[in-house]
């Protein structure tokens, strides 16, 4: 991005209300995975520098920030009970992306890494569960819904659909 497409963006920040793009299903076992194009990277960078009330500047923008590419994050959901029985999103291994009915094309990750997510149930216990946090580019991608396919531990897979109409909105 140039300093002036990462100014616009800086003064924006503050002032947005969705800085991510999610798609899954909110039921325990399931992921839902979350898109942030470079802006909504920055927006998030700038509201957090206007609460810890520090001055935000073009030159301030680490070159991963600002890197035309999407940062996808799967994250389990919080277990649950499902028909009576406990629940737990197993853990994920790898996480790919295609154009809906072509996975042949899978595009995989520039980087990948492993993220802990904990929730508190109704006794006191924390409980963990494991997700990823991956950049992509996206210029590969032909345009249309997107699939994302996450791979998980044992066998299996699970898909989920990025609309056209979601993907517009990764900025």
């Amino acid at each position: 991005m140039s300093d002036k497409e990462l100014s616009q963006a800086i003064d924006k920040g503050p002032k947005q209300q969705v800085t991510s793009v999610c798609v899954g299903k909110a039921v325990p076992g399931e992921f839902t995975i979350c898109f942030q194009g470079p802006e909504q990277r920055i927006w998030v960078a700038a509201t957090n520098a206007k609460q810890a009330q520090r001055k935000l500047r073009p030159a301030d923008i680490a070159d991963d920030l600002r890197s035309r590419t999407w940062l996808v994050v799967v994250r389990p959901n919080r277990p649950g009970l499902v028909e009576g029985q406990p629940t737990r999103t197993p853990s994920p291994e790898e996480v790919s992306l295609n154009r809906v009915g072509q996975a042949q094309t899978s595009i995989k990750p520039l980087r990948v890494s492993r993220v802990t997510f904990e929730w508190d149930n109704a006794r006191g216990v924390t409980l963990r569960g494991e997700g990823l946090s991956a950049t992509f580019d996206p210029a590969p991608l032909p345009l249309g819904d997107v699939e994302v396919m996450v791979s998980i531990e044992g066998s299996g897979e699970r898909r989920y659909v990025l609309t056209d109409a979601e993907r517009s909105q990764v900025r």
